[in-house]
């Protein structure tokens, strides 16, 4: 046979004459394609094993090279060393503090005692409720609430410290419009219980000093209804704006108004009442000078004969800023004292509080919250809604059919989400025995001491000095910031 031989296409590709030559071509082709798996595989196995033992790489320069931002970490230690808010950012308090006030706070008012099952169930909500979302690693999670349970801490101080100061606004506006006189705080009691008076029987009809009797209580209890609870919000919330204190009942299940919080309005009349009204009167007399409690350092001057002591002496003190001399006065007796609270006792979970107060707190909290299931109240709740609905000529059934801005001037109405999800129980918020009922040492005097007089606002002041008790402000350094700039 003639040799075999090799011709060209007219593609110009060369065509094997032979199966001989297309085998030997097929297996070089074959153990080529083998190789080259071999290196990719050794190639694989190499950066594997780099992967696994990185290289050390020599420091940079931070002057020079711009570093990414590095997103926080929470090193599981943390517990070991509690942080205060000096040692935090001041973003991230604005977000334990927004998130404290529209999610535990109108649900406790006080932080229950640290380790306590209420105590978990509130940081844990307080965690959750962050913004940005923290990490939902539970080892994160338990760091974060044992660094931060005195941030906390002192974030419920200053909502109740903020709260004291606007609720001691309302009673000075009250006091302003109707002649120096202060809401009795009888009333104030009586309306959170709800045991206040406010119908007539027909024989009362004839009774004229019974008749403004109910006139004065309807008063205070639409004071309370539309200034004194939206007073006792947090700050940022706007719970009980127009937008729902005219379409709601207190006592309702959506109601955002918890006993919790009218629980601490009648501990805040009890507690600073006193205080509220001496500093009012000296205001009066003394309107541009600051009020404060007498430091320790200071000497009250001696009496000078036939002088009686007034409670409070003025004096002259350089500020540290700017050394400027100013005038300011300084009470040092008794009857300026807190009844139920220490403006010195620090950051405490209870931020002053006494014992008794904290039990006044809790017997007060049992009070309303059994006062919203009783007989009458849901028709007296009623009455005081339709009479300021009336009032503000307010016809339609929710608050995105009208515009009540247009009727009276109120801030701008919240969008808040109002989810009040998972609130806690209002019974032994603090654990032990220290809730009992037996701590009630102001006692619920509705019916004690209520002689009307002419006025149908209110009664004459002077018949009502002894009927009151109370005295000064939970935390008077933080109500006075301005002045104790210096202290």
């Amino acid at each position: 046979m003639p040799p075999t031989t090799r011709t060209k296409s007219r593609s110009g590709s060369r065509k094997y004459g032979s199966s001989a030559d297309k085998a030997s071509s097929s297996k070089k082709r074959l153990d080529k394609e083998n190789a080259e798996l071999k290196r990719k595989l050794a190639q694989y196995e190499a950066e594997e094993e780099a992967r696994k033992t990185p290289k050390k790489q020599p420091p940079k320069d931070s002057s020079t090279t711009k570093q990414p931002p590095k997103e926080p970490k929470i090193p599981s230690d943390l517990g070991a060393k509690p942080l205060t808010k000096d040692q935090i950012t001041k973003d991230e308090m604005a977000a334990i503090s927004k998130a404290i006030n529209h999610h535990t706070f109108c649900a406790t008012i006080f932080l229950p005692a640290a380790g306590s099952p209420i105590w978990n169930k509130v940081m844990h909500k307080i965690y959750l409720s962050l913004d940005p979302p923290p990490s939902p690693k539970p080892a994160d999670r338990d760091a974060w609430i044992k660094s931060r349970a005195n941030v906390c801490a002192s974030a419920y101080n200053y909502t109740r410290t903020y709260i004291s100061g606007q609720l001691k606004k309302s009673v000075y506006e009250y006091a302003r419009r109707y002649d120096g006189s202060f809401p009795f705080i009888n009333k104030i009691q009586s309306i959170a219980d709800r045991t206040i008076k406010l119908f007539l029987s027909p024989d009362e009809e004839k009774n004229a000093a019974i008749k403004l009797e109910v006139r004065v209580n309807i008063n205070h209890f639409k004071w309370y209804w539309d200034v004194l609870l939206g007073r006792c919000c947090p700050s940022g919330t706007k719970f009980w704006e127009s937008n729902t204190k005219y379409y709601t009942l207190i006592s309702d299940k959506n109601s955002p108004i918890t006993p919790q919080m009218e629980a601490f309005i009648v501990v805040n009349f009890l507690n600073n009442y006193q205080y509220w009204r001496l500093r009012y009167d000296l205001e009066l007399i003394h309107p541009k000078i600051p009020i404060q409690k007498k430091p320790k350092t200071y000497e009250v001057p001696p009496l000078k004969e036939g002088e009686t002591d007034k409670g409070w002496s003025m004096t002259t003190v350089i500020r540290k800023k700017g050394g400027k001399a100013e005038k300011v006065i300084y009470y040092h007796t008794n009857e300026w004292d807190t009844k139920y609270s220490k403006s010195d006792a620090g950051s405490s979970v209870t931020g002053g509080w006494t014992k008794e107060g904290k039990n006044l707190f809790i017997h007060w909290v049992k009070a309303v919250g059994a006062a919203r299931n009783k007989r009458g109240t849901r028709e007296k709740e009623e009455l005081i809604w339709r009479s300021l609905r009336d009032e503000y000529s307010i016809q339609a059934a929710n608050p995105e059919v009208e515009d009540i801005n247009a009727r009276r001037s109120v801030a701008q109405d919240s969008e808040e989400d109002m989810d009040w999800e998972g609130a806690i129980g209002f019974t032994n918020l603090f654990g032990g025995d220290e809730a009992n009922d037996s701590a009630n040492p102001a006692g619920n005097e509705a019916d004690k001491g209520d002689n009307p007089s002419a006025d149908e606002h209110h009664q004459e002041e002077e018949d009502s000095d002894q009927q009151h008790s109370g005295s000064s402000s939970e935390a008077e350094n933080e109500l006075q910031s301005e002045e104790d700039d210096d202290e």
